[in-house]
């Protein structure tokens, strides 16, 4: 859990999403186009993605109730070199939103995993991913 002092940087992401009326959960984006972001941002937004919604040990998966932020995770994947596959759950039955999932193969995850470690050097941690995502990381 993290725990925002500052109304600085509560409102800081609103520099960088977008959300239609009603609850943010449901159309939380990127307010443009993937493309239109630089490499470095969209490296500390891929990892901040996974590092909240996704799963990555053997397998890469990114699941959340927001098409358009599914959408954006993956033109980011895109254009870093991975090619993704997606997924709908269907849960209206259920009374819920439907869950987009972004997933890669194995190879792919093995790749991102790297590619995330490195973000984290570039940013001067002394952790891996999986040592922040999952433990023993103490910040």
């Amino acid at each position: 859990m993290v725990k925002f002092t500052s109304k600085f940087i509560y409102n800081f992401i609103y520099d960088y999403i977008d959300k239609d009326e009603g609850k943010k959960t449901y159309s939380v984006r990127l307010n443009k186009a993937v493309s239109d972001f630089g490499k470095e941002f969209l490296e500390g937004c891929l990892l901040g993605l996974v590092l909240s919604d996704g799963y990555l040990k053997d397998r890469f998966r990114f699941n959340v109730v927001s098409s358009k932020l599914a959408k954006n995770m993956e033109d980011i994947l895109y254009l870093f070199g991975f090619n993704s596959s997606n997924y709908i759950h269907k849960r209206k039955k259920y009374g819920w939103k439907d869950l987009y999932r972004v997933s890669l193969n194995n190879p792919q995850s093995i790749e991102l995993k790297k590619a995330l470690d490195k973000t984290l050097r570039k940013l001067n941690y002394d952790y891996s991913f999986e040592e922040l995502k999952y433990g023993p990381a103490q910040i």
